[in-house]
């Protein structure tokens, strides 16, 4: 068996196996507060390495890699785990529900977007009043959250409650070399960080913190940063290209 020192690569490869891996967490729904999903496959990616790995009480999964040397620096790296989305508030006749958002989203584009509810993963589509119904005043002014709700068709909520968590419905794909697909906010941190726990320079104390809630307020990252008390703590997150059109 080879030793962390054999296997430890400065400059981990982006391979087949690491979009493979980085298409599954995608494709995972984990809404902040409900993050299990991506802390399942965090854990499986895991399992094999010689880690101290610990769910806190919060949810974050908290890894800790070992140092080869005496009073190494401490470095914690976090990555959340949680996307935004939605919550069920209220039921509704005709299969339509009320809905709350979790995180920042913008109304404006929710209209026609299809989700996935509950740990069953119920499809059903964000919906609002038809063009040809609304007045020219309507048709001037933004849709409201309170106006759409998410339509499950007709008889189609009974698996459906409130406080269930929906995602965005979608799916990973592959275009040259972009890459797209919901939640890379922050599974491609996550992704990474998996990567860097598997190549743990030997050096350091490597502190890797796979935190929830962060979407709405970095909550997980503040109960790690306290549990871990690392000497130095940095966030691997995503952020805009700044590449559209003014």
């Amino acid at each position: 068996m080879a030793t962390r020192e054999q296997t430890y690569s400065q400059n981990p490869k982006i391979g087949p196996d690491q979009i493979k891996l980085l298409e599954k967490l995608s494709n995972a729904c984990a809404v902040s507060g409900d993050e299990g999903e991506v802390r399942a496959i965090v854990l499986e990616e895991l399992k094999s390495s010689p880690s101290e790995i610990q769910i806190d009480a919060l949810g974050n999964v908290l890894v800790t890699c070992k140092a080869k040397k005496k009073n190494p620096l401490r470095v914690m790296l976090a990555a959340h785990m949680d996307e935004v989305g939605f919550m069920i508030t209220e039921k509704d006749e005709g299969g339509l529900c009320r809905f709350d958002l979790v995180g920042g989203i913008d109304v404006r584009y929710l209209a026609g977007k299809t989700v996935l509810i509950g740990r069953k993963h119920t499809c059903a589509v964000i919906g609002a009043k038809p063009i040809h119904l609304t007045t020219e005043e309507e048709r001037k002014q933004a849709f409201s959250l309170d106006s759409l709700r998410i339509d499950l068709g007709s008889g189609g909520n009974d698996g459906v409650k409130v406080g269930d968590r929906a995602a965005f419905a979608t799916t990973f794909q592959q275009s040259g070399p972009s890459l797209m697909g919901k939640a890379l906010d922050d599974r491609l941190g996550v992704a990474t960080l998996i990567e860097l726990v598997r190549n743990a320079p030997p050096d350091i104390e490597l502190l890797a913190a796979f935190t929830v809630q962060e979407e709405v307020g970095a909550r997980g990252a503040r109960v790690a940063a306290y549990t871990m008390n690392p000497d130095i703590a940095i966030a691997i997150d995503s952020t805009p290209a700044q590449d559209l059109p003014s």
